[in-house]
């Protein structure tokens, strides 16, 4: 298991499961994937396309290698320094799939223990990140 593997597999909620279009692995909370990684070179991460667009005008990721309209971002991981960035994606990620499974299950306590405010104030989001999150965390 590599870093991003190991670092994932420990946040509450998330089960590692073989990713069957490329190998590799994917990260599932409550069945909804919160990304995947190609081996130790390529993760890829789904999100909102609003909040795709930011990270992409931010130069944080590359739109997906093969479905760029969607709102799934690429992530190339060409040395140990770019693991961070996999990570931050992974965590934002993780936190927009936790939101929406709170606002499905009409769960507004944090029994999981995360305090998503917090988070995203530990990940330094730029406000752009932060009010976009936000606006799709309010949203009907």
């Amino acid at each position: 298991m590599n870093r991003i593997e190991s670092a994932v597999s420990d946040w509450p909620g998330v089960e590692v499961r073989p990713h069957d279009r490329g190998g590799g692995h994917e990260f599932v909370l409550d069945g909804r994937e919160i990304g995947h990684v190609h081996g130790d070179r390529l993760a890829d991460i789904p999100f909102a396309k609003r909040l795709r667009d930011v990270l992409l005008e931010e130069g944080r990721a590359e739109k997906h290698h093969v479905v760029p309209d969607s709102g799934w971002i690429s992530y190339y991981i060409r040395s140990d320094d770019d693991v961070d960035g996999a990570l931050w994606l992974l965590r934002l990620s993780y936190l927009y799939q936790l939101v929406l499974l709170r606002k499905r299950t009409g769960d507004s306590l944090e029994k999981d223990g995360i305090d998503v405010d917090a988070e995203l104030a530990e990940l330094d989001t730029s406000d752009d990140v932060y009010r976009t999150f936000d606006a799709l965390r309010t949203a009907g």
